[in-house]
């Protein structure tokens, strides 16, 4: 008691002990609840591991893919080169060599009610010139050859007709070796006359000995 007669109040040392304590422990509590997660935190942090995880696999899944088309395509276009037979070679070139000669030619009509033949004996040489068509009248009519590919192109100038009388004639054709043979079509333009003014006929021709 003072001098004046009031009480002073005094707090003892076992009370501020205590009191110590209890705010060390109220302290450590909230720590631990501020360290805990919101409750919606954990479930988004699910989520967005969950969104990672989906995304890369259909990121691997998609590169798998894409791997496996690009694969798949080259091995489709290996198999369709592999297929695909090669082409064949050109076909030689008509050999002016080997055409030189005689030859006993026949010509048929393709069409129409005369299916006579024309023949006549053909003298070729190992070049372009001196080509010459023998009519069995004696009637000789030069040819002028020229070489396309594994053809002969022949052609010949405006001369009397072997199966029309008195009408001038001209003809054009071509010819290929096949088998030993001369073989292929002749094209007869008749001149003045309206009618069948043109024949085609198949032509055949056996070199002679």
């Amino acid at each position: 008691m003072t001098a004046t007669g009031r009480r002073v109040n005094s707090v003892s040392p076992l009370r501020l002990d205590t009191i110590s304590r209890l705010h060390i422990v109220w302290s450590a509590a909230l720590s631990r609840t501020s360290d805990r997660p919101h409750p919606t935190e954990a479930p988004m942090t699910t989520m967005f591991r969950v969104a990672i995880a989906c995304s890369t696999t259909l990121l691997l899944a998609g590169c798998g893919k894409s791997e496996q088309a690009a694969k798949d395509s080259a091995a489709a276009a290996a198999a369709a080169a592999a297929a695909t037979p090669a082409p064949p070679p050109p076909p030689a070139p008509f050999s002016l060599a080997d055409a030189a000669g005689k030859w006993q030619v026949r010509a048929v009509p393709e069409s129409g009610t005369d299916t006579t033949s024309t023949n006549y004996v053909l003298t070729a040489t190992a070049d372009t010139t001196g080509w010459l068509i023998t009519f069995p009248s004696g009637l000789k009519v030069p040819m002028h050859v020229t070489v396309s590919g594994d053809s002969l192109l022949v052609k010949t100038g405006t001369f009397a007709s072997q199966r029309r009388k008195n009408v001038k004639v001209s003809t054009e054709g071509a010819f290929k070796l096949q088998g030993g043979k001369i073989v292929g079509t002749t094209t007869a333009h008749y001149v003045g006359v309206p009618a069948d003014s043109v024949l085609r006929l198949r032509t055949e021709g056996t070199k002679m000995p």
